[in-house]
C-alpha cells in the first residue's frame, strides 16, 4: 500500500489543503491520503486539537481513500515528523509512505529532527510552486508533484471570520461543512 501523509496544523482546514491532497495522490497513485493535525514544535494552534480533528473530519467526509490521523494529538507535546512517521509506520508496517510538503521546506529536510531517520523512513512528495527552484538535500527520496492549488491559508480563513465572514464567503476558502462548523460555533469570531 501506497500512503501520502499530510500533516499539518489544519487550523483549519482549506480548499488547498484539498487540493494538494488530490494532486499527490492522483500524480503519485498513492492509495490512502492520511491527514494528520499536528502541534508543530515552530507554531502554535488557535482552537484545540479535538476542534482541528473534527474539522478535518469534516473536510475530508465524502473521500473513501482519504483518512484523519490523530496519531500526533495523541502524543503530548510538539510534534516532530520523525516521531509522525515512527508512530505511522507501526500502524502501517508494510506500508510505503509519502510525506508531503512544500517546495519552501524541501531545501531545509536535513535540518529537521533526526534527518538520518527520515532518509529511511518515508519517501517525500514535494508540492512544486511556479518558477521555484526546488532544491533537495542528498538522500532523500522525493518526487515532484505539480499543479495549481488554490491560494489560501487558514490565517486567511481565520481573519475572514474574525471580520464577519458570512457562511458563504467562508465556504470559498474552506469545506462547506467546515464552514458551516466555524460559523456555528463562532470559532475564530
Amino acid at each position: 500500500m501506497r500512503i501520502g501523509v499530510l500533516g499539518g496544523t489544519f487550523d483549519p482546514p482549506h480548499l488547498g489543503h484539498l487540493a494538494i491532497a488530490e494532486l499527490t495522490q492522483s500524480q503519485l497513485g498513492l492509495d490512502l491520503i492520511l491527514f494528520v493535525p499536528a502541534l508543530p514544535w515552530q507554531k502554535s494552534a488557535v482552537a484545540a486539537g479535538d476542534m482541528r480533528a473534527h474539522m478535518t473530519a469534516l473536510a475530508i467526509q465524502g473521500h473513501s481513500d482519504w483518512q484523519l490521523s490523530t496519531v500526533d494529538l495523541e502524543r503530548h507535546g510538539p510534534t516532530y515528523t520523525v516521531d509522525t512517521l515512527r508512530d505511522l509506520h507501526l500502524q502501517w508496517n508494510d506500508a510505503e509512505i509519502w510525506f508531503i510538503v512544500g517546495a519552501d521546506t524541501a531545501s531545509k529536510l536535513d535540518t529537521w529532527k533526526h534527518a538520518e531517520e527520515l532518509k529511511a523512513s518515508a519517501h517525500f512528495a514535494i508540492l512544486t510552486r511556479p518558477r521555484h527552484n526546488v532544491v533537495v538535500p542528498p538522500g532523500f527520496s522525493f518526487q515532484l508533484v505539480e499543479g495549481p492549488t488554490p491560494d489560501v491559508s487558514s490565517t486567511a480563513v481565520r481573519s475572514a471570520q474574525a471580520g464577519g465572514a458570512t457562511e458563504e464567503e467562508l465556504a470559498l476558502l474552506v469545506p462547506r461543512e467546515v464552514a458551516q462548523f466555524i460559523t456555528a460555533t463562532g470559532l475564530y469570531a
